[in-house]
């Protein structure tokens, strides 16, 4: 589904009052014009797109580094979701630790999606042998799979649903998912209504 220029405009606009800069603006006379916005700490990016070939909101880190330290660069990627999804992980992704990538801190994911109602699909012993872990949200409309690569290095993640498609880095913080998971249990009637 093509991005919605309205819904764009919305999620720019809602940014914008949580002290977010606009870097570029889409112009909807402008094939392949995107939104760009840069957090208030400069840590947090999205690029918001619609041509073509892809259709899409891109959450990541910004490359500006911090003094003495180094954050892996991660990056999000919506090809369907509502515009609560991609306020509430852009919100996050400004004050998310970086020392809490999903990559390596799967107890900590688990924890918290089962906090806010997630179950777990796959067994404990499979999902430890096998190569998925795969979650469900408490409405049962939307699955988070975590692909693990030998060595159990979390390799990707992808939450599923029926108004979303989200690609998650292995780098991107534990904190950024567990609000996507939030907004999708906190409305999970309403999430279709403004997808982007």
């Amino acid at each position: 589904m093509e991005l919605n220029s309205d819904i764009q405009r919305h999620i720019s606009e809602s940014l914008l009052a949580d002290r977010w800069e606009t870097r570029q603006i889409a112009h909807p006379s402008y094939p392949g014009s995107k939104w760009v916005l840069v957090g208030p700490g400069r840590r947090g990016r999205l690029v918001m797109m619609a041509d073509l070939f892809d259709a899409s909101a891109r959450l990541s880190t910004s490359s500006a580094p911090r003094t003495g330290h180094v954050a892996p660069d991660w990056q999000l990627v919506a090809r369907f979701a509502s515009a609560e999804m991609v306020l509430a992980m852009a919100r996050v992704a400004e004050t998310a630790p970086d020392t809490e990538p999903v990559a390596w801190s799967q107890r900590l994911l688990n924890r918290r999606l089962r906090a806010i109602g997630w179950r777990r699909v796959t067994g404990r012993l499979r999902a430890v042998f096998g190569s998925t872990a795969v979650w469900e949200s408490p409405c049962g409309m939307y699955r988070l799979g975590v692909s693990v690569q030998q060595g159990y290095r979390v390799r990707t993640a992808e939450l599923c649903g029926f108004d979303a498609e989200v690609s998650i880095g292995p780098t991107t913080p534990v904190a950024v998912v567990v609000s996507l998971a939030e907004a999708v249990t906190a409305n999970p009637s309403d999430s279709g209504k403004d997808v982007a």
